[in-house]
């Protein structure tokens, strides 16, 4: 068997082959990436775990070829992710928080700040409370978690869920904080 860099080797003519098709796009032999107008549009609402996530792979995946606007109420994210590490201490809630500066930036996506008023799942069409209308070929709905009142239970403050970073994670630190040793 020759070795990989004798020119008689199998491989030889296959790295070859590949490192002309790497350099097409700077030769101008084969065309880079498309620089045309999308063709489709998304629209996600809700610019949680799933949401954020969603939005980049469309973009990422998508390319030029596709349009993701993100709709979201608040300009900062705050995960669950590692939020058990502000109840013990070793992190702080800011830590936990994010903008959406890089899905912006880096993949694209268009962020619309607001509230959503009204679906229209035959039109495609997302109202926000300010009148604006987002129209799409698709549209991806991950709205996040939220919690009804549970019977009986009285104020939530007394047991809080902390399955939504922020308050209710501030708000059981505390609780635990507050425990007696062997408590």
């Amino acid at each position: 068997m020759t070795h990989p860099t004798h020119p008689t080797h199998p491989m030889r003519p296959r790295r070859r082959l590949l490192q002309a098709l790497a350099a097409a796009p700077l030769a101008g032999l084969w065309p880079g990436p498309s620089r045309a107008a999308p063709t489709g549009r998304v629209v996600v609402v809700g610019g949680g775990m799933a949401g954020a996530t969603v939005a980049k792979y469309l973009r990422l995946w998508g390319g030029s070829g596709v349009d993701v606007t993100l709709v979201e109420r608040e300009s900062r994210y705050t995960s669950c992710i590692m939020s058990s590490l502000v109840l013990s201490g070793q992190r702080s809630l800011d830590s936990l928080r994010f903008s959406y500066a890089t899905l912006v930036k880096r993949y694209g996506v268009k962020l619309r700040l607001g509230t959503v008023q009204a679906i229209d799942p035959v039109l495609r069409q997302v109202t926000l409370a300010d009148g604006r209308k987002l129209t799409a070929d698709r549209l991806v709905l991950a709205p996040g978690i939220d919690f009804d009142a549970v019977p009986g239970l009285g104020n939530a403050d007394r047991m809080p869920h902390a399955w939504k970073a922020g308050p209710q994670t501030t708000l059981l630190r505390r609780q635990l904080l507050a425990l007696p040793t062997r408590g």
